[in-house]
């Protein structure tokens, strides 16, 4: 029978759960037991496995889902989940339970319940006091690592998401019990209903209790018992396990609460007393009553009472005779199929009227019949029980089988000489008398664990000295003083001596009759109460069975039963009234009720009778004429009196609803408007908050409710007089309770719309929610969230303030309720002005700082803004939209002027061009005067230039309004970074400058517009030859770092660079030269940075002196 506990752990030590797990510890104390060293001891079996937990301990897994998931970061969060499987100690003996096995059941039961979570499975051997019940622990980390397949019973996303935490709801342990129930069945092992718990209530205190009492109770008899003394306890017991066996004993015998009051008190000394609808009992030598609800389910009042009520009617009912009553119940085939078979099949069998006798000395008679197990102190039975109830001794063959002996039996055969025991050589013998005395005191539990050197026995042999048994011990199952012998047999012990389907198994035996006496003797006597509730006279209901095996007859009509023919006796049957006639087809079914079903009345019938179908012939039913004036009479009556108004009745009920549910829709949807305007309107009640006005509805309604209830209660005792109301008598209670009740009716009406049509036109103008307490409650929380880290220390401050306050507000003397409530609102009033200002104060900084950084059209938020910081904030907007308005007023300059030069370029384009040609056209002709040469030089040198600076004046406008189109590519820098300095070689030698290229040697693949790319290293190149200074070292350096290709352009510049900033040679007509002695436009610069930026590159300047740098970078291409 395995159970299931679970304990949820608030210990942030993960180490210590393995450490529990892995080594010994103090059952008391909780501590770890130390060797000799002062190491901790480990357990001297486990074994131990982790699943989800890769390739980290259980503990670092667990501490790694904390972090990752950002939980389990205050005191009281559960930390982790403790499941502990203990499984029955009879099935390591009985179905070949190891350790090994545990464990596998451990593992797979975690995997199929517990995927996702860290966990760690650990199988101990024994459980307390050394039981030698196999448990598995499973422990789990709270925290769900992966998201798991969503099972039936999950019923929220917590269930089955990635990083959410375990939840040990009613639903999961429902589930999870019937996991364990299914996992003993699959498993072949002892199992219980796990679903409806235990009707005693043990709580956690009184189970330690137990536990630690029977701890001690063990090491006083191991001391006693190496004194030489017997034990007089062996089982240690609370004072409510003594309570509840005592209290059972009469519960099962009283028949009135005055009976089981006097039985109680007069037998054990407990008093009982019934206080508000519930029982209480004080035990001798205690001065507070023990409530029933603390010790279990069937010591309460309602079940109590219950009971004695059972007990009265079947004593009354049942009249055993067991002369009639003779029929054979075997034992095995009753506790199988619950049914009496009439034959002796396993060997155990008695005769039901020896059974229901002695059912009725067990719950009736004043003598008790004690069963229980042999453990229990001889001074807890009464009368004679005592020195009847002994154990009997079980003595092993050499073949395995036993042979039982009661204990004067198996004492007189050892002292008269017939049995003798057979002890160890080479140590001392001991008396008859010695080994009889320690068979009887000391527990075959105690005596497992002996060696076979502490035993000092070999056997037993008779007189002749032949050995007949190998070993004996005191019987120590379930004992009943036998009220009757079981057929061919003088007692119990005798079947389970001669029978080989019964040897060995006499504590079942003893469990299966107890078993079958309570059930044979509850179901007789519900027989005979029903069997007397509907005999002839008695009742309109009549019923017929026939035996077709055997031709019995049962009958509660006499004129049925002495009909010889069953077609005469259907007929009879017909005639009657409403009728079931049931045979063994279902075709010969028959019946005047409409929709009885066939197939169900067959198979209950056959139950209910244990006879096969084609067995018997079944008829019942109601004499519709009513002879009796019983029960069916009264109702058929009724039906008769009122059916015809039903119809009426339940049509103006529908009728009446669907008109009041129409009327409701009906305000609901014209709620707030009006014929005048037709738009919404509030009332002063409807601008409330939602919660006050609820409240306010129903204080109105439960007050005057509460007032009527209580004048009609008042009503009825002022008078009891009656008065005539037609033909009835109708009493002043009744008169008022009408019309009260009718009242209160219509009141409940009117303002159950006074409340759903108030609601419904706060709905409509959208401030159910908006207008609530807990909307604002919500609404602050979140202020605080979003804003926690700039007003952190002003919480914490005025936190600090409030304790400070309450403090010396408690230190004073005696609190007031009033006053502390007075002050906790308005220190909660402060608090929530306290964070409005510091969000408003913070929001205007932000509002502020975001401006001074140039985003002129950030607006600061006013939702969270009140009173004169409102004022505030709003002024700072006007000021960011003044200065947007005057940003975009110079922007729009700066347009103009662009627009302007690039118009001028594209009209100085036309006439330039014709100079252009020319100019080329007086080249060919053939001057010999060498002015006229040098003025032609002259002119095309110019013109040139002035096409150069007007090219570059429309690229620049074209880049710096994106009226480019870019057509990306592949390129290797490497290789366009030789072509350009190929290109421009010329130049250079032609001012003496000399290129150093630094390039790598795998390839350096950028995605670029190539002309574009050209363009920009042409720009720079170029500026490079115009204005580095004669004779000295162009260095050009490409390299790839950290995914980046990087290149860099250095010189000497010829000319001072008279600027401020490197940045302003990238701004357009800028030129480092202030002389202006070389050509340029000043755009190359710039339109090289803006083509870069377009490109998604960098495009960076830096000047040291006299020294020129360019750096470019872009994204590497693997």
């Amino acid at each position: 029978m395995a159970t299931l506990k679970h304990i949820a752990s608030k210990n942030s030590d993960y180490t210590a759960i393995e450490a529990y797990l892995v080594y010994q510890h103090d059952a008391f104390t909780g501590k770890q037991l130390l060797d000799e060293q002062g190491r901790p001891k480990l357990r001297k079996s486990y074994l131990l496995d982790t699943l989800e937990c890769g390739d980290f301990s259980f503990a670092t897994a667990c501490l790694l889902a904390n972090r990752k998931y950002g939980k389990n970061t205050q005191r009281d969060d559960i930390k982790s989940h403790q499941y502990i499987i203990s499984f029955d100690p009879r099935d390591a003996a009985d179905n070949g339970l190891t350790m090994e096995k545990a464990q596998a059941l451990g593992l797979k039961f975690c995997e199929e319940n517990f995927s996702g979570h860290p966990a760690i499975v650990c199988t101990h051997p024994d459980g307390h006091n050394h039981s030698g019940n196999i448990h598995v622990h499973i422990v789990i980390g709270s925290i769900r690592t992966r998201e798991v397949e969503r099972k039936p019973y999950m019923q929220k996303p917590r269930d089955w998401r990635e990083g959410m935490k375990h939840s040990s709801t009613a639903q999961t342990m429902r589930h999870l019990r019937v996991e364990v129930m299914e996992l003993c069945e699959g498993a072949g092992l002892y199992q219980i209903d796990l679903l409806n718990g235990s009707k005693e209530r043990v709580s956690e205190a009184e189970y330690w209790v137990r536990r630690r009492g029977q701890l001690k109770l063990d090491r006083e008899n191991a001391a006693l018992i190496e004194t030489g003394q017997q034990p007089k306890q062996k089982k240690f017991e609370t004072v409510k396990d003594t309570l509840r066996k005592q209290i059972s004993s009469v519960l099962y015998r009283a028949t009135s609460f005055e009976d089981f009051s006097d039985k109680l008190m007069q037998q054990y000394g407990i008093a009982v007393k019934e206080s508000r609808g519930q029982l209480s009992y004080l035990p001798a030598g205690r001065t507070k009553f023990i409530r029933a609800h603390s010790i279990g389910d069937k010591f309460e009042k309602e079940l109590v009472f219950a009971a004695l009520k059972e007990n009265a009617e079947r004593k009354r009912a049942i009249q055993f005779m067991p002369d009639r009553i003779g029929k054979l119940v075997d034992i095995q085939v009753y506790n199988n199929s619950e049914t009496i078979s009439g034959q002796n099949e396993s060997g155990l069998s008695y005769r039901l009227g020896d059974l229901l006798n002695w059912y009725q000395k067990l719950i009736y008679s004043e003598s008790t019949s004690y069963v229980g197990d042999t453990n229990t102190d001889s001074a807890e039975l009464e009368g004679n029980d005592a020195e009847d109830l002994k154990a009997p001794i079980v003595c092993k063959l050499s073949d395995g089988s036993y042979h039982y002996y009661s204990q004067d039996d198996f004492n007189e055969k050892v002292l008269n000489g017939e049995l003798k025991f057979v002890m160890t050589d080479g140590i001392g013998a001991e008396t008859s008398e010695q080994i009889l005395d320690e068979l009887e005191n000391v527990d075959i539990s105690d005596r497992n664990e002996m060696t076979e050197e502490e035993k000092n026995f070999r056997g037993i042999e008779d007189a002749e000295g032949t050995m007949l048994y190998v070993d004996c011990w005191k019987y120590d199952g379930v004992l009943f003083r036998e009220e009757a012998a079981p057929l061919e047999a003088e007692n119990l012990l005798q079947i389970v001596n001669e029978n080989s389907n019964w040897n060995g198994r006499l504590n079942e035996a003893y469990n299966m009759l107890e078993s079958c006496i309570y059930q044979i003797g509850e179901r007789y006597g519900n027989y005979e109460s029903l069997t007397e509730q509907y005999k002839e006279g008695d009742s309109n209901f009549f019923y017929y069975y026939l035996d077709l095996k055997s031709g019995k007859v049962v009958t509660n009509r006499e004129e049925l039963g002495q009909e010889n023919n069953i077609n005469d006796v259907a007929k009879s049957v017909r005639k009657m009234g409403k009728y079931v006639i049931v045979k063994s087809k279902l075709s010969e079914f028959e019946t005047n009720i409409q929709e009885a079903d066939a197939e169900l009345w067959q198979s209950q019938t056959v139950y209910l009778s244990n006879a096969d179908k084609g067995e018997f012939v079944f008829m019942t039913g109601v004499d519709t004429k009513y002879p009796v004036k019983d029960s069916y009479y009264k109702n058929a009556h009724f039906y008769e009196k009122y059916s015809p108004f039903v119809r009426g009745v339940s049509a103006g009920m529908i009728l009446a609803f669907l008109i009041f549910f129409a009327s409701v829709v009906w305000l609901v949807v014209i709620a707030g408007r009006t014929e005048r305007d037709g738009e919404l309107h509030l009332y002063k009640f409807d601008r409330c908050k939602t919660e006050i006005g609820a409240a306010t509805v129903i204080f109105a309604w439960f007050v005057p409710s509460l007032l009527t209830v209580l004048f009609m209660g008042a009503a009825g005792i002022i008078s009891q007089k009656t008065f005539a109301v037609g033909n009835g008598i109708l009493s002043y209670e009744t008169f008022f309770g009408m019309i009260g009740f009718g009242g209160l009716a219509v009141y409940t009406c009117n303002m159950f719309l006074v409340g759903i049509l108030s609601l419904a036109r706060r709905i409509k103008a959208g401030i159910a929610w908006k207008n609530s307490f807990l909307y604002s409650v919500v609404e602050f929380v979140k202020l605080l969230i979003r804003n926690a880290r700039h007003i952190a220390k002003i919480i914490v401050l005025y936190l600090a303030y409030a304790a400070v306050h309450w403090v010396a507000y408690l230190a004073s003397g005696w609190p007031s309720a009033f006053w502390s409530f007075v002050i906790f609102i308005v220190q909660t009033a402060g608090f929530v002005i306290l964070v409005n200002w510091a969000v408003g104060r913070q929001k205007i900084k932000e509002g502020i700082e975001k401006i001074s950084e140039g985003e002129l059209d950030y607006k600061i938020d006013l939702e969270d803004i009140h009173g004169e910081q409102r004022k505030i904030a709003e002024q700072v907007n006007s000021i960011g939209s003044g200065l947007d308005a005057a940003v975009e007023k110079n922007m729009k300059s700066e347009r103009l002027k662009t627009d302007l030069i690039t118009n001028v370029s594209h009209d100085i384009k036309t006439p330039l061009t014709s100079i252009i040609n020319y100019v080329n056209l007086l080249k060919q002709e053939k001057f010999d005067d060498p002015k006229i040469q040098r003025y032609i030089e002259v002119l095309e040198e110019k013109s040139q230039r002035l096409k150069t600076l007007t090219e570059d004046v429309v690229e620049a406008s074209k880049v710096s309004s994106g009226n480019i189109s870019l057509e990306f590519m592949n390129i290797n820098m490497i290789e366009l970074i030789q072509q350009t300095s190929g290109e421009f070689e010329e130049k250079f030698q032609a001012r003496n400058l000399t290129q150093i290229m630094n390039l790598p040697e795998e390839d350096a693949i950028v995605r670029v517009d190539g002309r574009r790319m050209w363009r920009v290293l042409a720009n720079i190149y170029n500026n490079a030859a115009k204005y580095a200074m004669e004779g000295t070292r162009i260095y050009a350096d490409l390299q790839t770092l950290d995914g980046k290709v990087i290149f860099s352009l250095k010189n000497i510049s010829e000319q001072p660079l008279n600027i401020s900033s490197a940045e302003e040679l990238t701004e357009r007509f800028i030129r480092g030269d202030l002389s202006r002695s070389t050509e340029g436009s000043g755009l190359g610069l710039s339109i090289a940075k803006t083509l870069t930026t377009m490109m998604g590159g960098t495009f960076d300047l830096y000047l040291d002196g006299d020294l020129f740098k360019v750096v470019i970078i872009f994204d590497k291409i693997d």
